[in-house]
């Protein structure tokens, strides 16, 4: 890895001090507004907060936690998201199944929080996106504290360990022809997922699972139920994913979705905003 200009890590770290240098700008904004304690944004909150010792976060350390929240909470929903779009392209009758589901749950009702809960159909289908792409990576970084023994090896302090969510999720001691891309698999009576507590961990698990899990999943779910009732879309080329690992950005360029409107009317309120889609 070569910090220089025109390689792949380059260009990754000139775009990391531009997103520092941005971030910096403003919080100096933000500490300047003042009453940081009475804040109930993340920001604030950061810089309000103490350390164990009682002193306040360096500031390198807040942009650092800044970055990582811009990353987990937009790349891996992102990336979901586009390979929902891509599955449902290859699978109509999926589509259709999550359309008509939309259809009993939420009438013509504005959707809300509780049209999300009743989503079963949505809910088993982001579980297969999330056991096949594995939105956060195909493996977890932990480092060991503490010692600790596993199947009789002793693991020190200083040591890391890889949790692979990819094999984990491809393990035919828990799901049913592993390969396959089969939601119902969440479903009633099945519920391969909770055959072990650590079975899906696409969000991680334990005490380092996603602290921003439901959060995530209540995005998705309004953002694909808004997609299926205003549009219709096909990606081109044909695409049968045969790399679960790939990421949205490796296949940028040879895929392309083609989005149209239904014509019908759909309307997503709450207290600050309205978007209305009428027929054009």
């Amino acid at each position: 890895r070569l910090d220089i200009p025109f390689t792949k890590y380059g260009r990754s770290q000139n775009a990391r001090r531009q997103l520092k240098a941005f971030l910096e700008k403003i919080i100096s904004e933000r500490k300047l507004q003042g009453n940081l304690e009475e804040s109930c944004d993340v920001l604030g909150l950061f810089l309000a907060a103490l350390g164990e010792e009682e002193n306040a976060f360096a500031q390198s350390q807040i942009v650092d936690e800044l970055i990582h929240l811009l990353n987990a909470a937009h790349f891996t929903t992102a990336t979901s998201l586009t390979w929902a779009m891509v599955e449902l392209a290859a699978r109509p009758q999926w589509r259709e199944k999550l359309r008509q589901e939309l259809t009993e749950v939420v009438k013509d009702e504005p959707l809300n929080l509780g049209h999300l809960k009743q989503l079963n159909q949505m809910t088993y289908f982001f579980k297969e996106i999330e056991r096949l792409y594995n939105p956060a990576g195909v493996v977890l970084f932990r480092g060991v504290v503490k010692e600790i023994e596993y199947a009789g090896y002793r693991i020190p302090p200083g040591w890391v360990v890889i949790v692979a969510q990819g094999l984990t999720h491809r393990m035919s001691e828990i799901y049913t022809n592993p390969e396959s891309f089969d939601p119902e698999r969440f479903a009633p009576p099945r519920e391969e997922d909770k055959k072990d507590s650590f079975a899906l961990i696409g969000f991680g698990g334990g005490e380092h699972i996603c602290i921003g899990i439901e959060f995530a999943k209540m995005e998705m779910k309004i953002f694909l139920a808004t997609l299926l009732q205003r549009y219709d879309w096909e990606v081109t080329p044909e695409y049968e994913p045969n790399n679960y690992h790939q990421l949205p950005f490796q296949v940028e360029g040879k895929l392309q979705a083609q989005v149209t409107s239904l014509g019908s009317e759909f309307k997503i309120q709450n207290s600050k905003f309205k978007i209305n889609n009428t027929q054009k």
